[in-house]
């Protein structure tokens, strides 16, 4: 019983952390690259990120990216957090492709966010796997 309150603890810990990652991201990359006079918590902004945050979730059911993570290997771990990125940048394309007012403002934005994600998500994940194992031994 103990132990599945751990492992638990250790999947929503993890899962709120890439929320926190991709919502710091998102706000970021929409600051930097302001599309017309759009606010930045607007609703149209909110939507799209709770788009997002919901085909992360499901994205990482998909893969199992939160199952048991310090029995595989690290190098696994990033293919499957790449798969995850492929599958979430898809999605956003396929949101902007109908909701999106500006094409050149839609692929800098996917591409940006993106990169912004493939650089920060695998040294999160490091971190984590290394608390994690210090916690451990």
């Amino acid at each position: 019983m103990i132990m599945k309150i751990y492992h638990r603890e250790r999947y929503l810990t993890r899962l709120f952390v890439d929320f926190s990652i991709i919502t710091v991201c998102y706000y970021l990359i929409r600051a930097l690259f302001p599309v017309y006079a759009e606010q930045l918590f607007s609703v149209r902004n909110v939507a799209l990120l709770g788009f997002l945050l919901t085909v992360w979730y499901f994205a990482s059911k998909f893969i199992n990216l939160y199952d048991t993570f310090l029995t595989r290997s690290l190098a696994r771990e990033f293919v499957m957090l790449f798969q995850a990125l492929i599958i979430l940048s898809t999605a956003l394309i396929a949101a902007f492709f109908f909701v999106s007012r500006d094409p050149e403002y839609s692929k800098t934005f996917v591409i940006s966010f993106t990169a912004i994600l493939a650089f920060i998500m695998p040294v999160q994940k490091y971190l984590i796997r290394r608390y994690y194992a210090s916690k451990i031994a």
